[in-house]
Formats: C-alpha cells, sequence, structure tokens
C-alpha cells in the first residue's frame, strides 16, 4: 500500500481501546486475519502479557506486521521528504504521554492537594513533604522542558519539510504533525498547572518571611529600647566617680542584661538565603512566561513581585548592617541615601540572574528559543522599572 492510501485509510484504522477489546474477546482465529491496514499505528508491549493465553503469539505476530508496515512507511516517507523526516516519524509513533509525563502529572495533583491540606491544618510535616515533592516536580520539570524543545524542533522540521514538499504529498506529514503538537500541548498544559500551584505557594510563603521579618522587627525594637534604657542607667553610674565603685556589682548585671538582651536580638533574625531570593525569582520569571499562570494567577504574581522586591531590599541591608542595626531600620523605613545602594544591588542580582537564564537558551532550538528569549528581556525590563517604581514608592 502507497503512503498517500495509507494516510487516507487513517479513519479506518482501529483506535487502541478498540484493538484491545478485540483482543481481549475474539478467537485467535479470528485476530489472525484482521486487515493490518486496520490495525493501530501503535500497540504497546504491555498488551502481550493482557492477551487470553491462546491469542498472545498471534499478538507479537501483528505487532510484528504492524512494526514492518510502520517501516515501510517511514523509508518511503524518507525517500520523498529527504534526510531528518525519519526522526519525526519514529516520535510520531509514541503516542500519549511519556512516562516522564505521567508521573510529573501525578505527583502534581499530590503538591496541589498538599498545598490546600497546608493552607487548612498546617503541619510541620505536611510542609516537610510538600517541600520535597516540589524539588522533584521542578527537576522533572526542566527534563520536560528539554522534552517540548525536542519535539517543537522536530515539528518545526516537519512543517519545514511539509511546507517544500510537492502538493500532491504535503498532507503526507499532518498526522505526525498533528500527534507531535498534542504531545506539546500535554506538556505545556503539565507543567502550568504545576508552575500555577508553584506560583501561589511561592507567594504565601513570601507573605509569611515578610510577616516574621516584621514581627522580629518589632520585638527587636522593644528589646533595643530597653537596652537603651539600661545603656542611660549605665552611663550615668560609671560617669558619677561615687557610684563607679560603690555599685560596681550592679554595673556589671547592667553590661551583662545588655549582652543577653542584644544576643537575642540577633536570636530573632530572620535569616535570607540568596538561594530563597533566586528561587523565589525564577518561580516568578517561569509563570510570567506562562501565559495561563499570568493571567490566572495575576494578583498572586503581582504580590510575589511587590514582596520579593521587599525581601531582596532587606537581603541587601542584612549584608550591608547586620541584624542589631537593622533591627533599629526596618526595611520600610529606610534611609535614602542607603536605599540607592539597596536598589543597584538589587538591580544587579535581577541582572545577573537574566545572564544566567539567557546563557541556559543554547539548549533551545527554533522559534521556542526565539519565542522564550523575547519573553526573558521583556520580563527583564518589566522587572527591573517595577523594582524602580517600588523604590520611589519606598523612600
Amino acid at each position: 500500500m502507497s503512503s498517500k492510501a495509507t494516510i487516507a485509510s487513517e479513519a479506518q484504522r482501529l483506535s487502541l481501546p478498540q484493538f484491545v477489546k478485540l483482543v481481549k474477546t475474539a478467537s485467535p482465529e479470528t485476530l489472525r486475519r484482521l486487515d493490518r491496514s486496520r490495525l493501530p499505528r501503535h500497540i504497546p508491549q504491555e498488551l502481550i502479557q493482557v492477551a487470553p493465553e491462546p491469542s498472545r503469539s498471534v499478538v507479537e505476530e501483528l505487532m510484528f506486521d504492524i512494526s514492518m508496515q510502520n517501516i515501510d512507511i517511514q523509508n518511503e516517507l524518507s525517500d520523498i521528504f529527504g534526510q531528518g523526516v525519519h526522526s519525526v516519524l519514529a516520535e510520531a509513533q509514541k503516542h500519549g504521554d511519556s512516562e516522564a509525563l505521567r508521573w510529573f502529572k501525578g505527583k502534581v495533583k499530590v503538591l496541589a492537594n498538599l498545598f490546600d491540606e497546608n493552607k487548612q491544618r498546617p503541619t510541620k510535616k505536611n510542609l516537610v513533604r510538600f517541600d520535597e515533592l516540589n524539588q522533584s516536580l521542578r527537576d522533572r520539570y526542566n527534563d520536560l522542558q528539554m522534552e517540548y524543545i525536542h519535539l517543537s524542533g522536530l515539528k518545526e522540521l516537519a512543517e519545514g519539510k511539509q511546507h517544500h514538499a510537492d502538493i500532491v504529498h504535503k498532507d503526507l506529514l499532518d498526522e505526525p504533525i498533528l500527534i507531535l503538537s498534542q504531545r506539546m500541548q500535554s506538556i505545556q498544559h503539565a507543567t502550568d498547572i504545576y508552575m500555577y500551584v508553584n506560583m501561589i505557594a511561592a507567594s504565601k510563603e513570601m507573605e509569611y518571611v515578610i510577616a516574621c521579618i516584621k514581627a522580629q522587627d518589632e520585638l527587636s525594637r522593644r528589646v533595643l529600647d530597653q537596652v537603651e534604657e539600661e545603656r542611660f542607667h549605665l552611663e550615668a553610674l560609671v560617669g558619677n566617680m561615687m557610684t563607679r565603685y560603690t555599685k560596681k556589682n550592679e554595673i556589671e548585671e547592667i553590661k551583662h542584661r545588655i549582652t543577653e538582651r542584644l544576643e537575642k536580638c540577633r536570636m530573632y533574625e530572620v535569616v535570607l538565603d540568596e538561594n530563597d531570593l533566586t528561587r523565589w525569582l525564577d518561580t516568578i520569571v517561569e509563570a510570567s512566561l506562562s501565559k495561563f499562570v499570568s493571567t490566572k494567577a495575576k494578583k498572586s504574581l503581582n504580590e510575589s513581585k511587590n514582596s520579593l522586591y521587599l525581601l531582596m531590599q532587606r537581603y541587601c541591608e542584612l549584608q550591608e548592617q547586620g541584624a542589631s542595626q537593622i533591627a533599629q531600620n526596618p526595611f520600610s523605613q529606610v534611609d535614602p541615601k542607603d536605599a540607592i545602594t539597596f536598589l543597584i544591588k538589587s538591580e544587579e542580582f535581577i541582572l545577573m540572574y537574566f545572564r544566567e537564564k539567557r546563557a541556559e537558551l543554547s539548549l533551545w532550538v527554533g522559534s521556542a528559543a526565539d519565542m522564550r528569549l523575547k519573553g526573558l528581556k521583556s520580563l527583564e525590563r518589566n522587572l527591573l522599572k517595577e523594582l524602580r517604581k517600588n523604590y520611589r514608592l519606598k523612600r
């Protein structure tokens, strides 16, 4: 049968569920007589174990015949379309989601459920499980991006071959292009759902960190007020020639209390790590690049950006001054001269991040790479613009 006739007969082919049902119910002889052109293009190896014992050898024969038929078609289409199309056709034989994507989809559902549980009844165990699962999903997220890029490159290759083919052959690649598009859409949908959950979780996490910082600043201010009172009293005792000696024990006790209170300030400090800032920024960037997430989680995305700007400023302060000084100078009331320095450092952090993000594009190809590069450039400009606007509002 020619490729043209084979493609034209696709509508008459049995679907995989129909064929599975037939394998389970039909006799071996009935299966053996099946027209090979009506069989599914891809029959999974697992079907041999599902088939009744008398029919298993027949199913193996059918699988072999279909495999040879596919090779013949691929060779014929390779002769028509030239070098490279074999890879397209081989990938198009893999119907449905990859094993990695099926795992990812299942775990994203678990992650969403854990997030809902943590909102209603937060427990340390669930929070730890969420973080561990989220890290595993983030690693697989990057793998799925690579799978998407691979499929995108093959789809563009097929479209290019189709564009330059003779009119009589153009529709021969319709089915492979459709299969690749469907697999790409499935990956995009799964990663969008994951990034949506991740974005909401990151937003809540940053809100919590900011609330902790504000509470810490309030506690530190109270302690430092007590320290100032005791320092004033200490200076009065030490400054008096008589009490300097008669109140020697009291002076030592005051010094000890001051030291203890300052140590308590350091204990109140909320530690901000550069890795946390990078993780939050990366979540915001990936969410912003997704049309689904940037639309569905628009409010959370904007709130997350503002939270990130505050936390970046706080991080810069901690780097420059130290906890005891920060306690007297909370991030919402930064000295304008210092704020300029923190703004510059925050800008440098964002610029460095995007330089590394663009470097990752060496792994991307075709229009997918072009679209991502444009998205990153636009997002970088917007984030820097919003950062400066945020700085002016806080002055």
